[in-house]
């Protein structure tokens, strides 16, 4: 392999599936983090997978409903973990949830979703959402729930 100072060096190397088998079979408690997270991607992307096959052949009104189904349980979700970082309010939420709005939507409040939409009071903003925006939004959501960084490398 070159190395960063231009030269070459006999090495071993492996990619990322031979590295993450490694670690598979490492017995160590240690390890169990590791394999614990890599587990949870991978049911995460299979997840995904299956909802993109359910998807399949849908029409975009139905793709928009099945969206906002999953938006009503992401919401819970996220209202369990602003609870969870100590967000009790109503008001403290509505804080947190428009940060929220202003991340995806460049600096707009969800007051501002709502005139840029043209919606009364009592509409609700994910009503009026397409298939796409909704996606944005449960990804928005869906980063509150699960870290998908990997743990801290311990000694092994």
């Amino acid at each position: 392999m070159r190395s960063l100072d231009g030269k070459t060096y006999k090495t071993d190397a492996a990619d990322v599936e031979t590295m993450l088998r490694i670690v598979q079979s490492i017995s160590s408690p240690k390890a169990e983090p590791v394999k614990q997270w890599r587990a949870q991607v991978g049911a995460e992307r299979l997840e995904g997978i299956a909802e993109s096959d359910a998807l399949a052949g849908v029409t975009p009104e139905q793709r928009a409903i099945f969206l906002r189904g999953q938006m009503a349980d992401r919401n819970t979700m996220l209202a369990e973990a602003a609870a969870g970082a100590g967000v009790v309010s109503t008001r403290d939420f509505a804080f947190f949830q428009g940060h929220g709005y202003r991340g995806l939507y460049g600096g707009e409040t969800a007051h501002d979703i709502r005139i840029r939409k043209g919606l009364s009071k009592g509409q609700h903003i994910l009503d009026w959402m397409g298939p796409d925006e909704l996606a944005a939004n449960r990804f928005r959501t869906s980063l509150t729930e699960t870290d998908f960084s990997p743990p801290q490398a311990a000694a092994l």
